[in-house]
């Protein structure tokens, strides 16, 4: 117990907490709950109906909730995620060489990952054949889109990702009006359920799936859209 009060206070002075920082305190939490189970009134419940009836009632009532939210996330964790689909997309749809501005992911691992081409190289040339995956694009990321420059004759496409975790996924809501206004949509996905309550997720952290309501999602990942500049 001391090592896990020792634990307690040393997470607790730090100024940011994730929920998987509780992973170091589980064996002790089952050590604690093993030498509990050979305490002597316990031991009596056991060997009665009753008393085991009641123990394993209680047991069930301690593992219902993790077990539930440990099931649903292991569905929702099988469906492919928002930003695997969005890469499909662009790959199907997006010709080679055109620019893609990645507007809103705030984070690195977060963007949406796509086969890029090195400053000055033209992967059709025939000084590199092998070298690069085809299709193949220039990959801009960008906070703003005031940000994205545009290149005489390239088609210009935008992705943006949004997500209630701001910190990682966000469009400033200019940006998201100027786009309604003067790109065209051409693909939207959104985890989000019309009908569902507000997921909860961990803040902190860029996990784009819930620990709490998952009713109001249907896949991992931020909402993204793709527009075409004219």
């Amino acid at each position: 117990m001391i090592g896990v009060l020792a634990y307690f206070i040393g997470m607790g002075t730090g100024g940011l907490a994730f929920s998987r920082y509780m992973v170091p305190v589980i064996p002790v939490a089952c050590a604690l709950m093993g030498t509990l189970a050979t305490a002597p009134r316990l031991a009596r419940m056991a060997g009665e109906t009753i008393g085991r009836a009641i123990l394993t009632c209680g047991l069930l009532g301690l593992l219902a909730t993790p077990l539930y939210r440990s099931i649903r996330q292991d569905v929702l964790l099988a469906r492919t995620d928002s930003r695997t689909l969005a890469r499909a997309w662009v790959l199907d749809h997006v010709p080679p060489g055109a620019t893609v501005a990645r507007v809103g992911a705030r984070a690195s691992f977060t963007w949406v990952q796509l086969p890029v081409s090195p400053i000055g190289t033209d992967p059709r040339g025939p000084s590199s054949p092998e070298t690069l995956p085809s299709p193949w694009y220039t990959v801009v990321n960008a906070a703003r889109l005031s940000e994205v420059a545009r290149t005489p004759g390239v088609p210009l496409y935008v992705m943006t990702q949004e997500h209630p975790l701001r910190v990682y996924a966000h469009l400033d809501p200019d940006d998201r009006r100027a786009l309604e206004r003067d790109a065209e949509l051409l693909w939207e996905i959104s985890p989000f359920r019309q009908d569902g309550p507000p997921p909860v997720y961990e803040k902190p952290d860029a996990y784009f799936l819930p620990f709490a309501r998952f009713e109001g999602v249907s896949r991992p990942g931020p909402a993204i859209r793709i527009f075409r500049m004219p």
